[in-house]
């Protein structure tokens, strides 16, 4: 198996833009998330646990879209990877909050199976993720190649 670690800050905290600080928040939270065992639900779980909210409500959903809508309504609060969010800000009426690093940096671990036939899309994933990897020193690719054997 192939092995590519992503090391990138992509996790922003979402709000309505009425809300400019998320300290105004973390009184009986309302969280908009994807179902149970969503990596950036738990995330956004533990940095409010770990700043002293209390009372955290939840709403699950099914779609991007929808927490993104709910979220620009101002139902509650949302943690996604900046990139989605970035193309969605302004249409849905967002506010992004920055992280700091140890809340907001996400590590992406890629799999795939060394004997596996390289498909066109994953080559040209793998050929941009490395060329964004010169560009941004945050992020670091570890592992072996898409054309390894073993």
């Amino acid at each position: 198996m192939e092995l590519s670690d992503l090391r990138i800050f992509l996790a922003v905290a979402i709000t309505a833009r009425r809300v400019s600080d998320l300290g105004t928040v973390l009184r009986n939270p309302k969280i908009l998330v994807f179902r149970s065992g969503c990596s950036y639900r738990m995330r956004l779980e533990r940095i409010l646990h770990a700043r002293g909210a209390v009372g955290v409500r939840c709403v699950e959903f099914g779609s991007l879209d929808g927490i993104l809508g709910c979220v620009g309504a101002g139902m509650g609060i949302s943690l996604l990877p900046a990139a989605v969010v970035e193309r969605h800000a302004a249409r849905e009426h967002i506010w992004v909050h920055d992280l700091p690093e140890d809340e907001g940096r996400a590590e992406t671990v890629f799999v795939q199976r060394v004997d596996a036939p390289p498909a066109p899309a994953l080559t040209r994933f793998l050929t941009h993720a490395r060329a964004v990897e010169q560009e941004l020193p945050e992020l670091r690719m570890v592992g072996g190649s898409s054309t390894a054997a073993g």
